[in-house]
C-alpha cells in the first residue's frame, strides 16, 4: 500500500511555517527523498525549472500537487514518494485557487516499472473521495497512520 510505504520511508512532513512561494514548497517538498538519499539537492531545481517551462501542470487538484520531471532526471537514485502537508496552501498562479496547492506528493523515478507501480497506487488512493478527503486534512503522523488502517480493513 503506498501510503504505507511513504510512512516506513519516512518519506513524509508537516510543514508549519508559512512558505511564501512555490519554488519554496517545492524545495521543501523534496527535503525527505534528499534526506533518504533518493535525490540529490539539484533534483528540486530541476522540477522548478518543469514548471517555469511548462506551467503549473503538476497541481493536479485544486490543494494537491503532484512535482514530478520527465525521465532521465538527474540526481535520482530510487523510485519513490514523498508526502508533505503545508500549513497553508501555496499559490501557483496568484489569483486562481484552483492552482493553489497544501498537499504535496513528490515523485521521484529512477526504475519506471516501479515509477508507473507508484503512480497506479497514489491515483487509486485519490480516486477514492473518502481517501483523499482524509489525506488532504491529515495534519500529523497519526492522521496518516489512521488512513492506513482504515484502509486495510476494507482490503480484508
Amino acid at each position: 500500500m503506498l501510503l504505507e510505504k511513504i510512512i516506513d520511508g519516512g518519506l513524509y512532513q508537516f510543514i508549519d511555517t508559512e512558505v511564501t512561494s512555490w519554488e519554496e514548497a517545492i524545495k521543501i517538498s523534496c527535503e525527505p527523498l534528499v534526506r533518504e538519499g533518493i535525490v540529490d539537492e539539484t533534483y528540486a531545481q530541476q522540477l522548478i525549472d518543469q514548471v517555469n517551462e511548462h506551467g503549473p501542470y503538476i497541481v493536479l487538484l485544486p490543494n494537491l500537487a503532484m512535482p514530478h520531471t520527465s525521465q532521465n532526471a538527474q540526481g535520482v537514485t530510487d523510485t519513490a514518494i514523498a508526502f508533505t502537508r503545508f500549513k497553508k496552501p501555496v499559490s501557483f498562479t496568484p489569483g486562481d485557487e484552483t492552482k493553489d496547492a497544501q498537499v504535496f506528493f513528490t515523485l521521484a523515478a529512477a526504475n519506471e516499472t516501479k515509477h508507473l507501480e507508484n503512480m497506479a497506487g497514489l491515483f487509486e488512493m485519490l480516486s477514492e473521495e473518502d481517501t483523499l478527503s482524509q489525506v488532504m486534512e491529515a495534519q500529523n503522523l497519526g492522521d496518516l497512520q489512521n488512513i492506513v488502517a482504515t484502509l486495510k480493513k476494507h482490503l480484508i
